[in-house]
């Protein structure tokens, strides 16, 4: 024996570290109990087959194009918390059995953890992109803290990169928009050409929005 005497900590120290590891365990717990059953464009769709509705009428009823509602119902595009509550006064539908597939209460700690990553991503918003208004900042932090990013962190750069690009489209990013149709590809079919050109000329004005002044197309082929 070498006479060393480990530190043993007072009853009140172990007290502590027993509601640490409580509280750990318990958080744990929460997370498995209340994680999502299925993910918000399932619900989304599985909601319009209860309803029996087309996807043109439920566009209709949510007062948006088909292509968007698409977008929404495969999961290539955030739905914006204005349409959410559209969608709950208009249908009736829980919110939380929409957004998570079945009823569940807040958790406090994840509550305080999302409302933190909120801020440090509008911190790297007002940052990166000095142009984007508010509302647009808080559509990407709350789309950035409630999204699927399979494992990746939400905080990385790339991610909330990403999610600009998914809550906003070409806005911000419009080296990102597809090239207008080629009339040289269409021979004499003009008709065809007018067509898609109006549908290309719909998509900018759906996606690019305000910002299109400032990130003027290539207008060279039109």
């Amino acid at each position: 024996m070498t006479g060393y005497k480990l530190k043993t900590g007072t009853e009140e120290d172990w007290s502590r570290l027993e509601a640490r590891e409580q509280l750990r365990f318990e958080v744990e717990q929460k997370d498995i109990e209340n994680a999502p059953v299925s993910p918000l464009h399932e619900n989304l769709r599985h909601l319009r087959m209860r309803m029996k509705l087309k996807k043109q009428e439920m566009a209709d009823l949510l007062e948006i194009t088909p292509r968007t509602y698409y977008t929404y119902e495969e999961g290539a595009r955030p739905i914006p918390s204005t349409t959410l509550v559209r969608l709950a006064v208009r249908t009736g539908v829980d919110l939380n059995k929409l957004l998570l597939g079945r009823s569940a209460s807040a958790n406090p700690q994840l509550v305080q953890s999302a409302i933190d990553d909120m801020f440090h991503i509008m911190k790297y918003l007002t940052r990166e992109y000095p142009k984007m208004d508010m509302t647009d900042k808080l559509e990407v932090a709350r789309f950035s803290v409630s999204f699927d990013w399979q494992g990746w962190p939400r905080l990385h750069p790339d991610m909330i990169r990403d999610a600009v690009k998914m809550v906003t489209r070409y806005r911000f990013h419009p080296e990102d928009l597809p090239a207008p149709p080629d009339p040289e590809h269409y021979g004499e079919d003009t008709e065809r050409y007018q067509e898609d050109e109006a549908i290309w000329q719909a998509m900018v004005d759906e996606d690019l929005g305000p910002m299109q002044e400032e990130h003027p197309t290539n207008d060279s082929s039109r």
